[in-house]
């Protein structure tokens, strides 16, 4: 039977291990470029990676409140920013 997060509206894991966060959440070069064309000031590039990345993980968008903590901290690591979940 799959998860929770394997249904037709997929949810975040409770549990993402580093091996999801490097394959899934991880920023590509493209992504960060994009996101310096459409977004001005590091906080807005963060907050619309976490946002970008959040959807292409479960296909809609979601309160920015309701993202895990680990995915915020890790974008925010991948990218050299120092946003936090309070932040956003």
């Amino acid at each position: 039977m799959p998860g929770m997060h394997e249904t037709v509206y997929p949810r975040f894991k409770s549990n993402i291990y580093e091996k999801e966060l490097n394959d899934t959440y991880t920023p590509t070069q493209e992504e960060i470029k994009f996101s310096q064309k459409v977004a001005r000031g590091y906080k807005l590039k963060t907050c619309f990676i976490i946002m970008l990345k959040s959807f292409q993980r479960l296909g809609y968008f979601v309160a920015p409140i309701n993202i895990p903590q680990t995915i915020v901290q890790h974008i925010s690591k991948a990218i050299n920013s120092s946003i936090s979940s309070v932040d956003i």
